[in-house]
Parts: C-alpha cells; structure tokens; sequence
C-alpha cells in the first residue's frame, strides 16, 4: 500500500475516502476568523487554508481536484483546475477555490472543498530533437483534425 504522510497543522480531519470505492479523499476548509466562514463573490478566487502538510512517498505526487459537488451546487471550481503538490513541497496545502457564477459562495470551517488523489511519479526523459520523428498513423491534420 502506497503512503501518504500527514501533519496537521489545526484539528482539521484527516481526509479519508467516504465509501471503499471512492477514489479520492476529502480535504476540508480550516477557516480561522470569528465567524468560520468565507464569503467568494462572483468571479473572485479565494485561497482557502487545510491545516495540512503532505509528503507522499517516494515516486509520488498529490493532486487535488473540486469536489463535483462544489461544481455543481455553488458553480466553484479550483482557479487552477487541478493542484499538484509535488513531494518536495514543505508548505500547508492550501486551494484556491474560484466562484465561477454570478452569485456569492459562502465556505464554511469544517466544509468539504476538495478531494486528493496520490499518483505515481513517473520519471521522463526529455529528448531534444530537430526534427520530430515519424508517426506510425496516417493522420495528418491539427485540432479537429480526426472529424470528431
């Protein structure tokens, strides 16, 4: 089984998968202010705190994605569509929600935002090359190019 080290940082829950076939865990919102909410007025990007370190294993990354019913419901999504945090990262996770809709969002402290999912690292060997080589397709073309 692959890890996933965790250090929290306030009493935020450990994310956890909600059922066995969940791909992914749920990261909650630690809002810090008297009344443990965030309002996003429309069009705004806000950077919401974890409370969460992460350090996956070796040959491994986190990404971190909206939870659809964010997407849905409140018409939010991530500012930067997936997160990616790499091993080496040493700071708190933190996600910038962005209210895609003309209506105000309010985040609340305790509030599922997000879900992560650890994927292998795969090692890449850039190849520098003058001319790029041949495709064994013959398809030519560029977007839209295969009629569908």
């Amino acid at each position: 089984m692959t890890k996933l080290y965790i250090e929290k940082l306030t009493d935020t829950p450990t994310p956890k998968q909600q059922t066995k076939f969940s791909a992914g865990m749920d990261i909650h919102a630690v809002i810090e202010d008297a009344l443990g909410t965030v309002m996003i007025s429309p069009h705004q990007t806000v950077m919401i705190d974890t409370g969460l370190l992460m350090q996956p294993e070796s040959g491994y990354h986190v990404e971190i994605f909206i939870r659809s019913s964010l997407a849905y419901k409140l018409n939010t999504g991530l500012a930067n569509a997936v997160a990616v945090i790499d091993r080496d990262f040493e700071n708190e996770v933190k996600i910038l929600l962005h209210n895609n809709g003309n209506n105000f969002v309010t985040i609340n402290h305790g509030q599922r935002i997000a879900q992560l999912q650890l994927k292998k690292t795969e090692p890449v060997e850039i190849i520098e090359v003058d001319e790029l080589p041949e495709l064994d397709s013959d398809r030519t073309g560029g977007y839209g190019s295969t009629g569908k």
